[in-house]
């Protein structure tokens, strides 16, 4: 169906929402009815951009036309249409800062489901991708062939297709990052934002020096 949990869009967000710089290029892969594209333009175009709206390209990929009607073409920049399998490899490598994949990897058996992870994660230097964490049978649905529930994957297997942190909501999150975005999923990164975030403003120049010494040493 093209839809997914509601409650793991908080946490899908807070990682687009944190990724540094921000993302300028996006691919959806799988629309579906459209709503990571359309919050993906809302709050990378205008988040924290209070003078001049940012430039922001939103791509998508839907392998069942019947899905992309008016709305989810006034979302897109550009709808890809086909099957992500056989799409991805024909994109150049780094072509998208950010690649959301939300409930698509699950319609695949487990040796696509590789294979399409490492198409991503070559096309775009952020992907997250978004999977059921419970295996529920679905046969074609909404007239869509490709709606059919393949494969179940663990926090084990997006750990071991290359993903930098994984967390669980309904849905298992997976983040795969490389440069510039991975040094935001690092044990450093993630001590120094904890300490900024509760450390009190008089005491922020001797934690400061001290987070410089001990990224001397991890």
């Amino acid at each position: 169906m093209p839809t997914s949990p509601w409650d793991s869009i908080p946490a899908i967000l807070d990682i687009v929402m944190n990724l540094e710089p921000t993302p300028a290029k996006v691919l959806d892969v799988g629309i579906g009815y459209g709503k990571f594209g359309f919050l993906a333009r809302e709050y990378l175009t205008f988040w924290n951009s209070p003078d001049s709206a940012r430039l922001v390209t939103v791509d998508g990929v839907e392998a069942f036309p019947n899905y992309v009607g008016a709305l989810q073409k006034e979302i897109y920049d550009h709808v890809f249409l086909g099957d992500a399998y056989e799409l991805l490899p024909a994109l150049p490598s780094d072509s998208y800062d950010l690649l959301l994949m939300i409930d698509v990897i699950e319609h695949f058996e487990k040796p696509a489901g590789r294979k399409i992870v490492q198409e991503c994660c070559r096309i775009s230097k952020a992907v997250v991708i978004s999977t059921p964490r419970e295996f529920w049978h679905q046969d074609d649905s909404w007239g869509n062939p490709f709606e059919t529930h393949r494969s179940l994957w663990s926090k084990h297997d997006l750990l071991n297709a290359g993903a930098v942190r994984v967390i669980g909501r309904e849905n298992w999150i997976a983040t795969f990052a490389r440069a510039p975005y991975r040094e935001r999923f690092t044990r450093r990164y993630q001590m120094w934002a904890l300490g900024n975030r509760y450390c009190p403003a008089w005491l922020r120049p001797v934690a400061h020096w001290g987070w410089r010494q001990v990224r001397t040493i991890l």
